[in-house]
């Protein structure tokens, strides 16, 4: 009788247990859930733009990308014929094959004759270079087309716009940091407009889109920037990864390549830098990564 009782006594407290340890196993599903939401929001990008950026000039390219040995155009160099055909004939007579060239620069501007309708309402657009004339004489000479994009870094947008700039914790206004200034990361109304015009360079038959200054500020008063649509206090890596799986998905059925400048130092450390930039989670939506080291960095 006794042992008996002793079974029931061990038989409850084994029931109250697992009872105890399921609720809590529940409760944690649910605040993983509910801390999940935010970056959830980020992901669940839908893709929108006008039909015209969607033609795209399709052509088969015998060089692939990771065989190139590429010359860079300043946006002003594409702007001269000279400079262009000096460029051709180099190419011609050496091992290069493919041109990398500005489509937009750090200042904000754009340097082809973009019809995106929201670069062209902030005075961002000034075209040196017909974009459809330069493609062409590229394609007739089969140089692999490379479109350099500076991204985040933004002196026309945080100009015109500074509601979507990284500003000052203080006073609202942009703020000045790591040599210029800096479109908020986390805004999705800007992600927006970047897409829309890599889909109109794709429509216009480049085989690469090279992302620059795809990262936030290195340098300068950081700790005073505040980025004002990060109101879930979310990770830089988190914007900047969001960023390219939006940009993934609303270019995964054209055969271009993504492509991305990566701060050097990140290829050495086991974290962002704080800069957003973390190769395992970039890489997935991505075709080719360049790192830039400078020998600061092994000082």
């Amino acid at each position: 009788m006794q042992q008996r009782q002793i079974f029931m006594n061990n038989k409850k407290e084994f029931i109250t247990n697992i009872t105890r340890y399921t609720i809590r196993f529940f409760i944690f599903l649910i605040i993983i859930s509910v801390a999940l939401i935010p970056l959830a929001e980020i992901f669940a990008f839908e893709p929108d733009y006008p039909d015209f950026i969607w033609t795209y000039n399709s052509r088969v390219r015998k060089i692939s990308a990771g065989t190139q040995k590429a010359v860079y155009l300043t946006g002003y160099s594409m702007a001269s014929e000279e400079k262009r055909q000096d460029i051709y004939r180099l190419i011609e007579e050496t091992e290069l094959n493919s041109i990398v060239f500005n489509a937009k620069e750090d200042s904000g501007e754009i340097f082809y004759n973009s019809r995106v309708e929201f670069f062209n309402e902030i005075g961002a657009v000034n075209a040196y270079y017909d974009i459809d004339k330069v493609l062409r004489e590229m394609d007739e000479r089969d140089i692999y087309s490379i479109a350099r994009v500076v991204l985040f870094k933004d002196g026309i947008i945080t100009d015109v716009r500074p509601d979507l700039a990284i500003q000052n914790r203080n006073t609202g206004a942009r703020i000045y940091l790591d040599g210029g200034y800096w479109v908020d990361i986390f805004n999705r109304q800007i992600w927006d407009h970047y897409i829309e015009l890599i889909m109109e360079l794709i429509g216009k038959g480049v085989d690469e889109i090279q992302f620059d200054y795809m990262r936030a500020p290195s340098r300068g008063n950081l700790s005073m920037a505040y980025y004002p649509s990060n109101t879930e206090e979310m990770e830089k890596i988190w914007a900047i990864t969001g960023f390219l799986k939006a940009v993934r998905e609303a270019t995964k059925n054209y055969p271009v390549k993504i492509s991305a400048d990566v701060f050097g130092f990140v290829f050495i450390t086991e974290n962002d830098q704080g800069i957003g930039q973390l190769i395992e989670e970039m890489a997935p939506y991505l075709d080719t990564l360049y790192p830039m080291p400078y020998p600061s960095h092994y000082s």
